[in-house]
């Protein structure tokens, strides 16, 4: 059953270290500390009384995990992965939400590697992520919310195995009717998809679609002092402006 187990610290912040929780359990709080890891599975993680955990490795929400009590994850250090642990099927989670300020430092999400089609992680709110952003095997549906990224975000590219084949195809991006802010530069790998829909998406520092598929969105803005954006546009990979509008805003030179 569920227990009280106090005040919890994984790790010594030298060696890896990595918990695999496989029961409800409660703490009075968690501190996971450089190179510890905790795996999360389908038990709820409590804490007796509300709290943040103070994190400095890796918190894996497998499976989307459960949570009480747990005003957040760390907003300032940490990284927290969602994963799905079901290759065999493909599945839809929701991006947890911890309320006004950041939700998360690094952010990663990831899918099922041996699916021929993506997993999907929807918004239920507005997304601030104070670190940086990286979308796996998956897709992210922005779902019709706002999703701030302070600093790097990164669509992973797929393999160069037959088409429909396991890993194929990158990530994708769905951003809808929603603004999306990328304060800290945007990055497509190899058949990687980003969707533009009705709101504006502004992309600070640069852009870079490497043989990968951009649709640009209604309005699409770039800003910085000295950003680089490049397309390497071949077979497999386009800029697609369709009917929006592009604006070149950097307060210096622009590089396209």
């Amino acid at each position: 059953g569920n227990q009280n187990i106090g005040n919890v610290v994984l790790g010594d912040g030298v060696n890896g270290y990595v918990v695999h929780l496989r029961s409800d359990v409660t703490f009075d709080s968690l501190t996971v500390r450089p190179n510890a890891t905790l795996e999360m599975y389908d038990k709820m993680l409590s804490f007796s009384a509300p709290r943040a955990v103070s994190n400095e490795g890796w918190i894996y929400l497998n499976d989307g995990g459960k949570l009480t009590n747990v005003l957040n994850l760390d907003t300032d250090s940490g990284t927290v992965i969602y994963r799905d642990t079901d290759s065999s099927i493909v599945q839809g989670f929701n991006i947890r939400d911890f309320g006004p300020g950041a939700d998360y430092h690094d952010l990663r999400l990831e899918g099922g590697y041996m699916s021929p089609t993506q997993d999907i992680y929807r918004l239920q709110s507005d997304l601030h992520v104070g670190g940086s952003l990286t979308i796996g095997r998956a897709a992210f549906d922005a779902n019709g919310f706002q999703t701030t990224v302070d600093g790097f975000t990164a669509l992973t590219g797929g393999s160069v195995l037959t088409p429909y084949s396991p890993g194929y195809d990158g990530a994708a991006y769905y951003a809808r009717t929603g603004d999306q802010h990328f304060n800290g530069g945007l990055s497509l790998g190899y058949r990687a998809n980003f969707y533009g829909g009705t709101g504006t998406v502004d992309v600070k520092n640069y852009l870079t679609v490497s043989t990968a598929n951009f649709y640009a969105p209604s309005i699409l803005n770039l800003y910085g002092a000295q950003n680089y954006f490049q397309w390497f546009n071949d077979i497999a990979g386009k800029f697609d402006p369709g009917t929006g509008t592009v604006n070149f805003l950097g307060s210096g030179p622009q590089t396209l």
